[in-house]
């Protein structure tokens, strides 16, 4: 366990991939699933940063399913938005939505957690027109991100606000809320969120 866990953050993916395959069956001969969960989760990790979302994405299901048997909330979340990505990237909208409304319901009493999810399961709505239903997502954060007193994720919520409207082809709305991501991201003085909120605007 101590050697997967260094591992992860020094090998490159390929490299990790490969160290996940060679130590699979060790780990599946001595029954330790909550090792299994690790490694599996570390082998889906790798192939994503590969680019092999179908291998990762046969990891991950298996991660989710661990994480539901050890009843582990917090892994199961994170798996179903892993999920949620994956089917995003390959295109398979509609399993991506499942994904991410399965994951919403795991992390219903984690609100970090959820709020993330939130947003990227509004991204996964308005990318299916589902627009309606991406405002509801991204105003219910805000509120809950306010109530919390989460202002470190204000931005990303702004931006995400910025592409469900340019989606939407409402550009007005977009350039004031991706203003809002900018304004928030200067006042947090986080640079990143900065960059990422003039690139939306330059987009605009």
């Amino acid at each position: 366990r101590a050697e997967a866990s260094a591992k992860v953050l020094v090998l490159p993916p390929q490299r990790m991939a490969e160290y996940c395959s060679e130590r699979m069956e060790e780990v599946v001969r001595g029954n330790d699933k909550a090792l299994l969960l690790d490694l599996t989760s570390y082998a889906a990790q790798a192939q994503a940063r590969m680019g092999k979302h179908l291998a990762a994405l046969a990891n991950e299901e298996q991660v989710l399913k661990l994480a539901i048997a050890l009843d582990l909330p917090f892994e199961a979340g994170v798996s179903a938005n892993n999920l949620g990505e994956l089917n995003h990237r390959l295109g398979r909208k509609e399993e991506a939505l499942m994904a991410y409304n399965k994951g919403l319901i795991m992390v219903e009493d984690l609100p970090l957690v959820r709020l993330h999810m939130q947003v990227n399961a509004a991204h996964a709505h308005a990318k299916s027109n589902q627009f309606e239903t991406a405002s509801k997502l991204l105003d219910d954060a805000e509120r809950t991100a306010r109530k919390a007193n989460m202002k470190t994720l204000l931005p990303r919520l702004y931006r995400a606000k910025a592409t469900v409207s340019s989606l939407q082809g409402d550009f007005g709305l977009a350039q004031v809320a991706a203003l809002d991501a900018l304004a928030m991201a200067e006042e947090l003085r986080n640079e990143p969120e900065q960059a990422e909120a003039c690139e939306i605007l330059a987009m605009i």
